[in-house]
């Protein structure tokens, strides 16, 4: 077994004959392996993507809602399905999440929170003065509307003509 550190987060590697299994502890949380990892990463998934719903999380990755909630059960529970790498590629693809997504070391306040950006950093972004990220938040709105893209939480007040 090797255990290397990379910052706050350790990894230590079991080399079987039949797989290698990497366990990641991130701090002072416990040693979790890829599945684990995936897991979590899936259930921050359904979260962000289907508000907790899993039925409507399985119908954007064109899978049953069981098989879902299955690949969703903790480690040892019956009918537990482990989530490998075909259906990792799977749902990065269907939800344009980027290969290797599901894979990436989980931060806090990053990609653990369903923060869409990995060149920009959450935490400097909170570190930010209110005014600072006013201004922040208003460049991305302008910048996305002329790129005709809406993402405003705001709904249009009644009336207002939408471009096309």
């Amino acid at each position: 077994m090797n255990i290397f550190p990379t910052g706050n987060v350790k990894c230590k590697i079991n080399h079987y004959p039949q797989d290698n299994y990497i366990w990641v502890r991130f701090g002072d949380n416990l040693w979790m392996d890829k599945y684990e990892i995936r897991r979590q990463r899936l259930e921050q998934l359904v979260k962000d993507r289907a508000g907790g719903n899993k039925a409507k999380f399985a119908e954007l990755i064109d899978r049953s809602g069981s098989y879902v909630s299955r690949m969703l059960f903790v480690e040892g529970k019956a009918g537990k399905k482990r989530i490998a790498d075909d259906m990792i590629e799977h749902i990065e693809e269907k939800l344009d999440l980027g290969r290797g997504w599901f894979d990436k070391t989980i931060t806090s306040g990053s990609a653990s929170c369903g923060w869409p950006f990995d060149d920009v950093s959450l935490p400097k972004v909170k570190a930010l003065s209110k005014q600072n990220r006013d201004k922040l938040e208003g460049a991305l709105l302008l910048t996305a509307a002329q790129l005709g893209l809406d993402i405003s939480n705001k709904s249009p007040d009644p009336g207002t003509e939408i471009a096309a």
